[in-house]
């Protein structure tokens, strides 16, 4: 999973800005419990908590260019690093470890903010740009991986996690009233707000740049559709599976043991399959959960023409049974009858399991 979290460094001296940051670290511990790295100075402080996947031993965050003149951390995969390394080594930058990591380093030192376009992944990365004393950071066209910022007047604090801003001695916690309306009726944010005043999410597919105070962000990618007549249903079908089957074989690349989940639906089961076809001895999961709401569901659906079916796990078993997944395993997640919300302390780690139980399985 990873974490990182940093700071322009204003108001304090370098020894108080590695202590602050390293607090701020330790309180996204359980996203990176393998390693721990940071890089202050008197512009920036930057700390990252790292859960290795790839290029075990090396790889160390926050990571440098050459000469110190480019910082990074960066939580998340790149998928299609291979290939853009190969193009950087062809323009003579140097590589020094096996990973995903020193591709954005290089890519930056090449491309500027357009290596953002280039990155095939899941990813919220922060950059220092030291001689124009410039912060980068960007996410994701999807926003799969979190990424969290205060801009307060010079000073803007940034991270993986809004739990780790409280660390911060300037950071003000205060509840985001005029938004209050919206998450009580959707649950969710519909935009870069967060329930913490002036605290925002950078939008997925976009980047941002903070430089001599001012901050401005950027879309760097827009999903675009275009209707194609040109193939038949069929043809379609197959060129879908043999998207699909590339994407799953990307995903793939890690020095640990790699599993799937498996829901019994048409995606986790066309993932779980294609893994399969990979990796034989691939270990595949399903998870159910005793909710305590059985009996009410039932009598409900009883009076209705729809069939309301939380568990899928014997979907999941015959999928597994037919796709010939000898390591399918089943995981239970107990509850009691008068709540589905998980502990207190799953919640502290994982902020969104009480709107969604299912994430707590994870």
């Amino acid at each position: 999973m990873c974490g990182f979290v940093g700071f322009t460094a204003v108001d304090y001296d370098r020894e108080a800005n590695q202590a602050i940051v390293k607090d701020m670290a330790d309180r996204i511990a359980h996203r990176g419990p393998d390693d721990e790295g940071f890089f202050v100075d008197d512009d920036i402080a930057m700390g990252f908590r790292r859960l290795s996947i790839i290029d075990l031993e090396g790889s160390r965050q926050p990571m440098q260019n050459t000469d110190g003149t480019v910082t990074v951390t960066f939580n998340g995969e790149i998928y299609n690093f291979q290939e853009l390394r190969a193009e950087l080594e062809a323009m003579g930058y140097p590589f020094v470890t096996n990973g995903d990591t020193e591709t954005i380093v290089h890519g930056y030192e090449a491309w500027g903010t357009d290596v953002f376009e280039k990155l095939r992944g899941m990813f919220a990365i922060a950059i220092w740009d030291a001689p124009r004393k410039r912060l980068v950071c960007a996410r994701d066209l999807f926003g799969i991986k979190p990424f969290y910022y205060q801009h307060d007047g010079g000073r803007l604090i940034y991270g993986s996690e809004i739990k780790a801003f409280l660390a911060h001695p300037a950071f003000k916690k205060e509840l985001n009233r005029e938004q209050l309306p919206q998450y009580l009726c959707f649950e969710y944010m519909n935009d870069s707000q967060t329930m913490f005043k002036d605290v925002h999410k950078l939008l997925p597919g976009h980047f941002m740049v903070f430089e001599d105070g001012e901050l401005r962000t950027e879309c760097f990618y827009k999903i675009t559709y275009k209707i194609d007549d040109s193939k038949s249903l069929d043809e379609w079908a197959d060129v879908i599976v043999g998207a699909f089957d590339e994407s799953v074989a990307a995903h793939e690349i890690a020095d640990v043991e790699i599993g799937s989940f498996l829901s019994g639906g048409i995606d986790s089961s066309l993932a779980a399959y294609c893994m399969g076809q990979h990796a034989p001895d691939i270990k595949t999961f399903s998870v159910g959960y005793d909710i305590g709401c059985e009996d009410k569901l039932a009598e409900i659906a009883a009076q209705s023409d729809f069939e309301i079916k939380l568990n899928e796990l014997e979907d999941a078993e015959e999928f597994a049974k037919w796709a010939n997944l000898p390591n399918w395993q089943v995981r239970w997640t107990r509850r009691s009858s008068s709540t589905s919300c998980p502990p207190s302390s799953t919640t502290w780690t994982s902020p969104w399991a009480r709107r969604a139980p299912s994430r707590s399985s994870s």
